[in-house]
């Protein structure tokens, strides 16, 4: 509590409890209260939750029994008032690739709606499959769900999605991915926030070209379709060592299409600078602007007889300068001046010795 202004009580318990090898049973229970009092203004909040699992596994599935439910004077979410989720396992085996149904049934009240209905969901997971041969390495996997509702409401999803990874050589690799889903049956209907699901149907599918020599260069040519009639950008991602202190990265997108063409730019770099010195830069290359650079940074450090550090951090957008001088011998004890407080290098590393971040990170 905060003198007369304001005040709040929490309260839990939680009680967890093994009824064997094969029961366990969880239960957890919360209440709070709060007030407030400011310039004549009283607000009054209080909210209770009960939650309770239990859990069998036998050989056959696994069976978990939960009751959900929370109160409160503004409610919200989803009450389980229970709701039973079987997974069976015996049939699993005879497959060549893994196959996971689960059923789900129960009661569930959506006070903010209101709605209070009985559902069943009947989920079945497939994959992934997995097959290699001389194209490369072949993943599937597929999701359908179907629901039912004492309503008389009835919807249900297929998705799906496929990869193929395909070595070419030892430095270039090409990675196709399609993705599907397909729905059927009102989107938010009964309730508004449990099994909500897309009036359309979706399809995408990408393919990631990739050329790469160890940590010397990496190049990643990016391009993906909608299946809706309109061109997609073709992202690029270059990444590259020109020697083994230095760093220099640059991505963008190239947009087909009249009067399209290369979007900006970014350029970032990272260098020594003479014995003891980093430089870094980054900035945006406009294409359609002759290539005038915009948006720089420009950050620099050197180190003088093993002492001192003077950072110095230029920004063109904020037209700020700021200078720093630390006392290596003292890392808590500097000194600085400028315009603004938030210096630091530009690219997140470490460059007072020889330690550079790979072009990964």
């Amino acid at each position: 509590s905060t003198s007369g202004q304001s005040s709040s009580d929490g309260f839990g318990f939680s009680d967890t409890r093994s009824l064997g090898t094969t029961l366990q049973n969880s239960f957890n229970a919360s209440l709070t209260r709060s007030e407030s009092s400011f310039q004549g203004f009283f607000s009054q909040n209080s909210t209770g939750s009960v939650n309770d699992q239990l859990h069998w596994t036998s050989r056959a599935a696994d069976y978990m029994l939960t009751f959900d439910k929370t109160y409160a004077k503004q409610p919200y979410g989803i009450n389980k008032e229970p709701e039973l989720q079987i997974t069976p396992h015996l049939f699993m085996p005879h497959f060549v690739f893994p196959l996971s149904p689960t059923l789900t049934i129960g009661q569930y009240s959506e006070p903010q709606t209101p709605e209070t209905t009985a559902r069943a969901d009947l989920g079945l997971s497939m994959g992934p499959l997995l097959y290699n041969s001389f194209l490369g390495a072949f993943s599937a996997t597929a999701n359908v769900h179907q629901f039912a509702y004492a309503t008389g409401d009835m919807k249900a999803s297929i998705s799906q999605q496929l990869t193929l990874n395909t070595p070419i050589g030892s430095h270039i690799t090409n990675n196709i991915s399609y993705s599907e889903n397909n729905y059927n049956g009102p989107g938010n209907v009964p309730f508004s926030t449990l099994d909500v699901q897309s009036n359309q149907n979706t399809k995408f599918a990408s393919d990631i070209l990739r050329f790469f020599n160890g940590d010397v260069y990496n190049l990643n040519l990016s391009f993906n379709t909608a299946f809706n009639g309109q061109a997609q950008p073709v992202t690029y991602q270059f990444a590259s060592r020109p020697s083994h202190r230095s760093y220099l990265a640059l991505q963008g997108s190239f947009v087909p299409g009249s009067g399209q063409g290369f979007t900006t730019t970014n350029l970032q770099f990272s260098t020594p600078f003479g014995r003891g010195a980093w430089l870094q830069f980054m900035g945006d290359l406009d294409w359609k602007n002759k290539g005038r650079i915009e948006n720089k940074s420009i950050y620099y450090s050197r180190i003088i007889g093993d002492c001192y550090e003077i950072q110095v951090q230029y920004n063109q957008n904020s037209r700020q300068v700021n200078v720093t001088l630390n006392l290596l011998a003292f890392p808590s004890r500097a000194a600085g001046f400028g315009i603004n407080t938030n210096g630091g290098s530009i690219i997140p590393a470490s460059f007072n010795g020889a330690n550079i971040f790979s072009p990964g990170s």
